[in-house]
C-alpha cells in the first residue's frame, strides 16, 4: 500500500515538474482560440494577459472566410454555430480576385 502511493505521488510530482507554462499576450480573438486550444492539453498550463479591465464589444466587424470558419469549427465544434445564431452574423458570398505582376 506504502509503496502504491510512493509511485503516485512520484508520477503527479513528475507531471507537475513537466508542466508546460505559456503566457498569451493579448486576449482578443486569437489570443483566447490559442488558450481554448491549449488548455485541451493537461500538461499546458496558460495564462492570458490583456490589458483592458474588462472585455467588451467593440462595435468592429470581422470577416472569417470559409477556411477560417472549418479550422474554427475543429477548434471549438459549437463556434460557427454560436457565431451564427448569437452574433448578428451575416452571411454573404463574395468573390476576391488578385492580379500582380512582376516582384
Amino acid at each position: 500500500m506504502l509503496e502504491d502511493f510512493r509511485f503516485y505521488a512520484s508520477y503527479d510530482f513528475w507531471r507537475m515538474a513537466n508542466r508546460i507554462r505559456i503566457g498569451i499576450v493579448g486576449g482578443g480573438l486569437a489570443g483566447i482560440t490559442v488558450a481554448v486550444v491549449l488548455l485541451k492539453h493537461p500538461h499546458v498550463d496558460v495564462q492570458v494577459y490583456e490589458s483592458a479591465p474588462n472585455f467588451m464589444e467593440r462595435g468592429a466587424g470581422i470577416g472569417l472566410s470559409p477556411l477560417t470558419l472549418e479550422a474554427l469549427d475543429d477548434i471549438i465544434p459549437s463556434a460557427v454555430e454560436l457565431l451564427k445564431t448569437n452574433s448578428g452574423a451575416v452571411e454573404i458570398d463574395a468573390a476576391r480576385l488578385v492580379i500582380g505582376s512582376g516582384l
